[in-house]
């Protein structure tokens, strides 16, 4: 941070997988006797996210003003809050950031290297999948609970994202 220019000189993006193991990670009970296993295998899937990253050649490395970087993780922080509504629109969401929507969709991309919409979609199919393990809710109850529009849409676009079915890592976890 140069504190002169308001600006990172060099930002590392946080990719949304670490985002979600961190995210996991918060959930975790500290007493719980596998927490130390989950916290040393989330540090690796951190490491590996890193160098990945590094390899690909998608960290950022660009100017940031430090009020638009803010703004755009207060508004990443709202999408969590609200992953059981429906998404919210870019104007919405740009007006929150107090920025126009062209430079709240390019900061946005910027900063975490998906749309608003992708980081909304991957949040919401994170907190179906902490919904189901929970196993407090149906397969339609949660399908329902994060408006989905439909049991069989909420069935197949879960597989996609997953590779397996609401129902059989339901079944994996019993």
């Amino acid at each position: 941070m140069d504190a002169n220019k308001n600006v990172f000189i060099k930002f590392d993006r946080i990719s949304l997988k670490s985002n979600l193991v961190l995210k996991e990670l918060q959930n975790d009970l500290v007493t719980d006797s596998t927490f130390n296993l989950r916290l040393i295998a989330s540090v690796h899937l951190l490491i590996s996210d890193y160098l990945s990253q590094m390899i690909n050649d998608t960290i950022v490395i660009e100017k940031v003003n430090y009020t638009d970087l803010m703004n755009i993780i207060t508004i990443q922080n709202f999408l969590f809050d609200t992953v059981e509504d429906f998404f919210p629109s870019i104007s919405v969401l740009a007006s929150k950031a107090h920025m126009s929507e062209t430079k709240f969709k390019k900061l946005f991309l910027k900063i975490t290297g998906i749309t608003p919409n992708a980081f909304f979609t991957n949040t919401k199919f994170f907190r179906a999948k902490e919904l189901l393990l929970e196993k407090n809710y149906t397969i339609s109850e949660v399908a329902e609970k994060l408006n989905f529009g439909s049991y069989s849409y909420f069935i197949s676009t879960f597989k996609k994202h997953y590779g397996i079915s609401p129902l059989t890592l339901v079944k994996k976890h019993n």
